[in-house]
């Protein structure tokens, strides 16, 4: 997985196409706590269905699919790239 933009509260991956949608975007979270991916507290199948996650991104289809997870709102763009950024606190 390579990096793109990193900021404070967003960071974008290029995800290779040998890696599932769902491992990137579990790792792009975990950039942002600063933690292991291991150390979330929430898994990512309470927010969506990882195996659809990862069937829709390995066909490569057109589109994204946007969904919030763990205080993150999380688009996977089906071209390849996962972008995570914190949401508002009020």
């Amino acid at each position: 997985m390579s990096r793109g933009e990193v900021g404070k509260e967003t960071v974008s991956y290029d995800v290779p196409s040998d890696e599932a949608a769902s491992h990137a975007v579990v790792r792009a979270v975990s950039a942002l706590e600063d933690r292991k991916p291991t150390d979330l507290d929430e898994p990512l199948h309470t927010a969506v269905d990882v195996e659809a996650l990862n069937s829709l991104f390995e066909r490569q289809s057109d589109g994204a699919l946007r969904f919030r997870y763990a205080g993150f709102t999380v688009v996977v763009d089906f071209t390849g790239t996962v972008v995570v950024t914190a949401d508002e606190t009020e």
